[in-house]
């Protein structure tokens, strides 16, 4: 079907961009329009080119350069606005660690790529072995997952988050070690759906787990949850089942950030309070952008605050964190990071955050180059064969580099919990002999 003679695939296409660009200008507050934002916009511009050359090199809309140029330099742009009285202007230091960690991500990124085409390291090259088995892990893990969240909603009193008008609800519900297994349920509906994508095949039970499942995850009132499992998901079927195409993840962030708005105020955020709480400027009296900006901008603020105030280093006690939580030893190296945030309200920061409080400016080359290299050789095993264990592994390191701006998932102790419980997935369904001959090379 055409009209004025282009095709109405076309015509949905252009109608969809129309949308999203006058979408973007509804948003936007006149005031940033100003001259005095060029290095904003031109960090903007940037980020979309850099992004747009890997695309067209590539073909992928999730390569780990393109994810991470788009993620790292767009949010510096924004940061830059400085819309928030909280925000203060950024040194040569505060400049010279995000460069650092950028340079070096390409750096590792590259260096592993040669690395890999001289074949110096192995393949990951086994699978599931057989359906039943991956089935019989799904069930064993929902089983656990399940039973520890009931034992977290009896021990609160019923007090579930999403039954609060606390702020803090989340994070002031579930038994120490025990919410581990109970957040670890996304995953459980994650394996639902990566069994139905790689067999095309799903039974009734499964399909009751994830309803199960599901509704255990809003009652928390974790959007980071939901984050993981829609972002890992989405990863999964574009890489197992059918590429998607920009338009389509233009509709699904559209539907992610209407999604993400609604279960905020669920969890009684109000519109009015964060433009409030995140001190915004004169000009800025849209909700959403007070909201969207506060959690970009104070991030990065939190960041150049350390950078600029404070000289201490904690040399992997921040980094390193899950080994120490894990091994029951994190009393003698616990850090409260908190002194070091500009404003309490705002406990979040950067991936650099974590690297530059233990290691200083040492701290923004080193792991990133690791980030970096390690991204290559899960990416490119990933495009070498699309098992369940590949595919599962980059879709968590992706995941961590959308999020380069808010937190530093690597040292995550809920992130390593899930890539446990993805390791002890890789000893229960694949060949031993086989894993114990790759292990050896």
């Amino acid at each position: 079907m055409e009209f004025l003679g282009i095709k109405g695939k076309t015509w949905m296409n252009i109608i969809l961009a129309v949308f999203i660009v006058g979408l973007i200008l509804y948003i936007i507050p006149p005031i940033l329009f100003d001259l005095k934002y060029i290095l904003s916009w031109t960090l903007i511009l940037l980020s979309i080119l850099f992004y747009a050359i890997v695309y067209y090199k590539t073909k992928d809309l999730f390569h780990p350069v393109g994810i991470f140029s788009i993620i790292l330099i767009f949010t510096v742009g924004v940061a830059n606005f400085n819309l928030s009285y909280i925000q203060s202007p950024w040194t040569g230091k505060t400049w010279l660690a995000i460069v650092c960690t950028y340079v070096s991500f390409l750096i590792g990124y590259f260096v592993m790529k040669w690395i890999q085409g001289k074949k110096r390291i192995p393949n990951i090259s086994f699978d599931v072995k057989n359906k039943k088995s991956f089935l019989q892990y799904i069930y064993g893990l929902f089983i656990v997952c399940f039973l520890a969240y009931i034992l977290e909603v009896f021990e609160s009193g019923f007090q579930l988050p999403i039954f609060s008008n606390e702020q803090g609800s989340y994070k002031e519900f579930g038994i120490k070690f025990v919410h581990y297994l109970t957040v670890s349920l996304a995953l459980v509906n994650y394996f639902i759906t990566l069994y139905f994508f790689k067999y095309r095949k799903i039974n009734k039970l499964l399909i009751t787990i994830y309803i199960i499942s599901f509704i255990a995850i809003v009652t928390l009132l974790s959007r980071q949850l939901l984050i993981l499992l829609v972002l890992m998901t989405v990863i999964s079927y574009h890489y197992i089942v059918k590429k998607i195409k920009i338009q389509q993840l233009s509709i699904l962030l559209l539907v992610g950030l209407i999604a993400f708005t609604l279960l905020g105020n669920l969890r009684s955020n109000s519109g009015q309070y964060i433009l409030i709480v995140a001190k915004m400027v004169e000009g800025v009296d849209s909700p959403l952008v007070g909201w969207l900006y506060s959690y970009i901008a104070i991030n990065y603020e939190n960041l150049n605050y350390y950078i600029n105030h404070f000289t201490d280093m904690h040399y992997g006690a921040v980094s390193f964190f899950p080994l120490f939580a894990f091994t029951l030893t994190k009393q003698f190296v616990q850090v409260d990071v908190t002194q070091y945030y500009k404003d309490p309200n705002f406990t979040t920061s950067t991936m650099m955050y974590d690297f530059y409080l233990d290691f200083g400016l040492a701290g923004t080359i080193i792991f990133p180059v690791i980030i970096g290299a390690l991204s290559y050789y899960l990416y490119n095993q990933l495009k070498e064969k699309k098992s369940i264990y590949t595919v599962t592994l980059y879709a968590m390191v992706a995941h961590n580099l959308f999020f380069v701006f808010f937190i530093n998932f690597f040292a995550n102790t809920s992130w390593v919990f899930y890539l446990g419980l993805v390791f002890l997935l890789i000893l229960v369904t694949t060949d031993n002999r086989l894993l114990r001959t790759v292990l050896k090379r």
